[in-house]
């Protein structure tokens, strides 16, 4: 890899506002969310230093690979701290977002634009600064638009961890606001999305004889 080094942030920190992020880079349906976060990320400092930087300073990003596992995200979040950084940027992945929130808080440190939907960022801590909208208000505003078109019959597949237990509660929720329920539902393994379909086979076939419309 081509990214700085941890070692590197007291060197660059007379000249750059160093930024440090932690992501899944290698860890398989992972890595590209983490991979596509990073290079966006550098492409807008890129953008921002081509124009002097701020206030002279260039900014700079360090990443560390997770391998998507929330305590590696905690140790990282922890070893970027301790190593200087201006704030953290562009974690995802439920659990390791969640891990590298709390140390973030603990020790006053910015927390932007985490990848993920949990409403557990929306916590009205001043150092969380979220960019997207929470997975409840997206699966609340698919729930409306189905139900005007005169959908009734919801069946969900999730992932079968944090995020997806959320996401499942989520719709539960905006569906018995319509007075709906959920018809049937199905989980596959966090990451292994090579059983997405074994799932989504349980899933219909839970459901007869209805179908699901959504």
């Amino acid at each position: 890899s081509n990214r700085p080094c941890l070692s590197d942030s007291a060197s660059f920190q007379t000249k750059y506002i160093v930024w440090g992020q932690s992501g899944s880079f290698t860890a398989g349906a992972g890595g590209p969310n983490a991979n596509q976060t990073n290079g966006g990320i550098i492409a807008a400092f890129a953008e921002v230093n081509r124009h002097g930087g701020i206030s002279g300073y260039r900014l700079r990003l360090i990443s560390l690979d997770d391998y998507f596992l929330a305590a590696t995200a905690g140790s990282n979040t922890r070893a970027l701290i301790n190593a200087g950084v201006y704030g953290l940027i562009g974690f995802g992945g439920t659990d390791p977002v969640m891990a590298g929130m709390s140390v973030a808080i603990a020790n006053r440190m910015p927390y932007v634009g985490p990848h993920t939907g949990t409403s557990a960022l929306r916590n009205n801590s001043k150092y969380v600064i979220n960019v997207r909208a929470s997975s409840a208000d997206e699966i609340t505003a698919l729930v409306n638009f189905a139900t005007v078109q005169g959908m009734t019959k919801f069946s969900v597949l999730y992932q079968n961890d944090t995020f997806g237990a959320q996401g499942v509660a989520a719709l539960q929720a905006a569906l018995a606001a319509a007075n709906l329920k959920v018809l049937s539902s199905a989980a596959f393994p966090t990451l292994n999305t090579g059983l997405v379909n074994v799932a989504l086979t349980q899933l219909l076939n839970s459901a007869l004889p209805f179908v699901p419309e959504a």
